[in-house]
């Protein structure tokens, strides 16, 4: 179909010029996991770890990777850099859903559709072209 495309997980979009980096593995629960150098209950939590993934330039800047996921480290390298800083990144999580801008970029955790037998949430972005078709 003319609406639906297949892409690499991770992998970055370019949707009318915007660039949009996604994922479905839960990197932020991951990075979480891992922190261990910063002082307890200094500044957003979410916003230090999304930043990890644009500091580092990977959208998984873990390694060894955490043995809850298989990760191709060949594929990463082919499409999980991030060449460029993106406009927007989606990194669906178990932590709490939220929305922040992290170094100027907008960083959205939608939560994960079902929560065990139950709903969860999601989220819904709408973009628009600005003045000028920007």
């Amino acid at each position: 179909s003319a609406n639906m495309k297949t892409v690499s997980d991770p992998a970055v979009l370019d949707i009318g010029g915007v660039q949009v980096a996604v994922t479905s593995t839960d990197i932020l629960f991951h990075l979480g996991k891992e922190e261990i150098s910063y002082p307890p209950r200094n500044g957003d939590r979410m916003s230090r770890l999304a930043s990890h993934l644009l500091q580092q330039g990977s959208m998984y800047p873990l390694y060894p990777a955490s043995e809850e996921i298989n990760l191709d480290l060949e594929r990463l390298e082919q499409f999980g850099m991030l060449d460029q800083t993106p406009h927007i990144m989606l990194l669906p999580s178990d932590l709490n859903t939220f929305v922040r801008e992290v170094s100027g970029v907008t960083v959205i955790n939608p939560g994960r559709l079902t929560k065990g037998s139950g709903p969860g949430t999601y989220s819904l972005l709408k973009m628009r072209k600005g003045e000028g078709g920007k």
